[in-house]
């Protein structure tokens, strides 16, 4: 599917205009007491059925989020070295991971 220029540019302007509609309609919406109700239930119910898969998401990456948070603890205080050296096979994960240049 070959567009124009014109045709991009006409589809860009109608999303945006969309985008900003939608988040005007949101800014008045948000004030109804009903809205927000309907709102927080849905949110509720949504994190209930969903529990069980975010637990399974956090334990699965477990690991990954270890050795980022323990990496930003030594690059914080300026002790990457440190980490490279106690920490040798953790500090070749964020270099496949692409944390570090």
């Amino acid at each position: 599917m070959d567009l124009t220029e014109t045709q991009i540019s006409k589809i860009l302007h109608q999303y945006l205009k969309k985008k900003q509609y939608d988040k005007d309609y949101y800014q008045i919406k948000k004030k109804d007491k009903d809205f927000a109700e309907t709102n927080r239930q849905q949110s509720l119910d949504y994190y209930h059925k969903n529990r069980d898969k975010k637990i399974e998401y956090q334990h699965k990456h477990r690991d990954k989020y270890l050795i980022i948070n323990s990496f930003n603890y030594y690059k914080r205080h300026n002790r990457v070295d440190d980490f490279k050296k106690k920490y040798p096979e953790r500090f070749e994960k964020i270099v496949q991971m692409g944390k570090y240049d």
